[in-house]
């Protein structure tokens, strides 16, 4: 029986790989871009076990280019927009939903030392 799930799952990842190649010689979406979508996290833990979560919860970890932390209780990942709406609904299954309210451009998350006297017309001069 363990063989057979074995190869099940095998034939799977084989499918997707020839997917992800096939890939390779079609023509770009017209949505043919990349985005990223932040979540809340409780702190920072390896990307590693951030995959593993991701995985745990049925996301396809090949369609996730990049997971960074941008701030403190932040998690951003990158993901091409064809992929952003099956993405959010796979988040949304389990109560998990995108933290809009974060900007990684606003000014107060910039936090180089170099800077922390300078105005806010001085960081941005015209």
């Amino acid at each position: 029986m363990k063989n057979r799930n074995h190869t099940k799952v095998l034939a799977a990842t084989l499918q997707k790989r020839k997917e992800a190649a096939a890939r390779a010689f079609t023509t770009p979406s017209e949505t043919h871009d990349f985005c990223f979508k932040y979540f809340l996290t409780r702190g920072r833990k390896p990307v590693s076990d951030q995959r593993e979560n991701l995985r745990q919860l049925g996301i396809d970890n090949s369609r996730i280019l990049d997971i960074h932390y941008p701030d403190t209780n932040v998690m951003g990942f990158l993901i091409h927009n064809d992929y952003a709406t099956e993405f959010l609904d796979l988040m949304k299954q389990h109560n998990l939903e995108p933290n809009t309210k974060f900007n990684p451009h606003n000014p107060q998350y910039l936090r180089n030392k170099k800077y922390l006297d300078m105005s806010h017309d001085e960081h941005h001069p015209s």
